[in-house]
């Protein structure tokens, strides 16, 4: 470059670039200043996306916290039906087992009068054959007796 041509100073307006830059100057320039664009662009998008990973990160512990809440809802309502199931069974075993006791009295009382009734039969067939042995010898009396008369 020849020292006796000077270039003007570079213009703030433009980046600090040169306004009477020619040739492979103009082109390293007008790459810079693509760069630099390309770059705020990128700043703004890396701004715009961290603000959507915010409020994503946001949303995301919102749901998880809900989810937690839910979560915690059902296994309180699964621990409560779970014992209520318990008490139901357990009440359920004693009427059980109380019908199982008054079913087995009631079999103990009915096999008891069973017993009285055969007992009672028993008493009572040997009290006909009695009085049928009683009828006979009256029944010979009369007949005995009948024939002296006649």
């Amino acid at each position: 470059m020849n020292s006796s041509t000077k270039e003007p100073a570079p213009s703030p307006a433009l980046g600090g670039f040169s306004t009477t830059a020619t040739g492979l100057k103009l082109r390293v320039q007008n790459v810079a200043k693509t760069l630099q664009n390309q770059t705020d662009v990128l700043g703004e998008d890396r701004t715009y996306l961290n603000h959507i990973k915010s409020a994503t990160s946001s949303a995301d512990h919102g749901l998880t916290k809900e989810l937690d809440d839910i979560q915690r809802y059902f296994q309180a309502e699964l621990q409560q039906m779970d014992e209520d199931f318990k008490v139901k069974v357990s009440l359920f075993d004693g009427i059980r087992k109380n019908a199982v006791d008054v079913q087995k009295n009631e079999n103990v009382r009915l096999q008891q009068c069973l017993t009285t009734l055969k007992t009672e039969k028993t008493m009572l067939h040997q009290q006909i054959i009695s009085m049928q042995h009683k009828v006979e010898g009256i029944e010979e009396e009369i007949g005995s007796e009948h024939m002296y008369i006649v």
